[in-house]
């Protein structure tokens, strides 16, 4: 009797610490580095250095996310790319964390913001977040911030420049348990046809990388999978956030055709606050010529 109860509360002491840890990582951030050698990269890039965020989910590094200020004003980035996800889509919910971010950035940096699916679905579904994109939107405006919505941008440097575009797509395809199949006429539907030279993709949804691929993309950005929330030796992420055991695309560098998709494991996280052997994630990447 005596050894059954000191068993279960070794497990429940086990569960806490597993959890308490869990919670505890998510205010771990770490610096992934990256380099891409590009021959269409045009010589006045050589060496930039970006910064990308994604999914945040209003989640703060210390006090209005001092910790992760510090960081980004030590790395000193020429570009900082936002892949969406920086607040929370649920009636009723605060943007506050996630605008004094955006605000700070574009005070300190050169900055473009591309749309995830949670700024996406808040803008659309006006019956059930009511005016929240509204609000956040008009906000973003008042210090000229725009959310690239299947726009595209450019990145100018000593008479060159790098085209930069921002993917929306429909929540079709953020389908839970089921993977939809892009094409690159879809693609091409929302930001026209690629224009030559280098180009960086900024889309949110990592699991159409071969449809971005085929499009053109030379380096895609993405987020979306929060590293799988929990991270296994040799098995990589458990878990998507739709459903699906074991996602292909978790985290990190993938290739296919001459695209590079980096896809980062985020700042944060929704629903569940926890992240197990997955800290969030800040990306920075150097370019560079062919090798």
């Amino acid at each position: 009797m005596i050894i059954g109860i000191f068993f279960v509360f070794l497990v429940f002491l086990a569960g806490i610490l597993f959890f308490w840890w869990g919670y505890r990582e998510n205010q771990h951030l770490v610096v992934t580095r990256y380099q891409i050698h590009a021959k269409e990269l045009p010589l006045a890039f050589y060496g930039s250095k970006i910064a990308f965020l994604s999914d945040l989910h209003n989640n703060s590094f210390g006090e209005n996310n001092q910790k992760l200020k510090e960081t980004l004003l030590a790395e000193k980035p020429d570009l900082v790319l936002i892949g969406g996800d920086m607040l929370v889509g649920k009636p009723g919910a605060s943007y506050a964390v996630a605008l004094e971010l955006v605000l700070w950035i574009k005070e300190h940096f050169p900055m473009i913001y591309g749309m995830g699916n949670h700024e996406y679905r808040v803008r659309q579904n006006t019956v059930f977040y009511q005016t929240l994109y509204q609000e956040y939107a008009e906000e973003l405006k008042k210090k000229e911030i725009e959310l690239l919505d299947n726009q595209r941008r450019y990145w100018e440097k000593d008479g060159e420049h790098i085209v930069i575009y921002g993917l929306t797509i429909g929540q079709y395809y953020y389908k839970r348990l089921k993977i939809e199949q892009m094409s690159r006429e879809y693609i091409t539907d929302c930001l026209g046809k690629r224009e030559k030279g280098f180009s960086i993709l900024l889309a949110h949804n990592p699991v159409h990388f071969s449809a971005y691929a085929q499009w053109g993309a030379s380096l895609v950005l993405s987020g979306h999978n929060h590293g799988g929330v929990m991270r296994l030796p040799l098995l990589g992420g458990v878990i998507s956030p739709n459903y699906r055991l074991f996602p292909k695309y978790d985290v990190g560098a993938f290739y296919k055709g001459n695209s590079t998709m980096l896809l980062s494991a985020g700042l944060g996280s929704h629903t569940l606050p926890f992240r197990f052997f997955n800290p969030p994630e800040l990306l920075m990447i150097q370019l560079q010529g062919e090798k």
